[in-house]
């Protein structure tokens, strides 16, 4: 079991330029008594209640339907609402918006993204929405200048990762997929410079132990 140190965490993050509120619950599937852990249901630190399975996704009503577009995002504002996405966007496009989806990655080989901002001036804001990383060493969304509210993300060795210009914010990430043989880097989430990392629920429970909650940027 992981225990992070609240005061020590917003420290370092006032160093780094970080924004930090959030729940960490981590460790290997099982606990001491060899029971598995419950997921979290009614977290309250103080009187803020945090993310969960029921607070955060694809809000409860939503009709889904496939999409049909272009996998690589090329046109600015483009809005993709209420879709079931399957093989992950590549954003190349500024002020994107992705709502009310689920989203899952498909691929092979290292580092395949759900969600992937790379290109200069590329942005995008996912919300309400569902991502499926994949049972392999990928990542729900990567890498600069993406905004993630209210988001359900799951499996993957990383559930969101971030170089430069981002906000995770209001999101549940959990069941994490871990590599046995211990080849792989792995963490709830990977922030780099100029994060904001707030009100958020970070369950490791991944069938071994993950390395890492999160890794924030020394």
């Amino acid at each position: 079991m992981l225990r992070w140190h609240y005061k020590d965490a917003l420290s370092h993050g006032r160093l780094l330029g970080l924004s930090l509120a959030w729940v960490v619950l981590c460790g290997p599937g099982r606990d001491a008594l060899g029971q598995t852990p419950k997921p979290p249901t009614n977290l309250r630190i103080g009187a803020a209640s945090f993310p969960n399975a029921q607070s955060t996704g694809i809000p409860a009503g939503t009709v889904l339907t496939p999409y049909t577009g272009p996998k690589v995002i090329t046109i600015a504002t483009t809005v993709i609402d209420s879709k079931v996405i399957t093989g992950g966007l590549e954003i190349r496009a500024a002020n994107v918006l992705v709502k009310n989806c689920k989203i899952s990655g498909v691929g092979s080989g290292e580092d395949v993204i759900a969600i992937a901002t790379e290109s200069t001036g590329a942005s995008v804001t996912i919300q309400d929405s569902e991502i499926d990383a994949g049972s392999g060493p990928y990542t729900g969304i990567g890498d600069i200048n993406w905004t993630a509210l209210r988001v359900n993300i799951y499996n993957g060795h990383r559930g969101v990762h971030c170089y430069d210009n981002c906000t995770l914010q209001d999101s549940y990430l959990h069941d994490q997929w871990a590599a046995t043989d211990g080849t792989t880097h792995e963490s709830a989430a990977r922030m780099g410079q100029r994060s904001r990392f707030i009100h958020n629920t970070l369950w490791c429970n991944a069938p071994i132990s993950l390395r890492t909650a999160v890794a924030l940027p020394t």
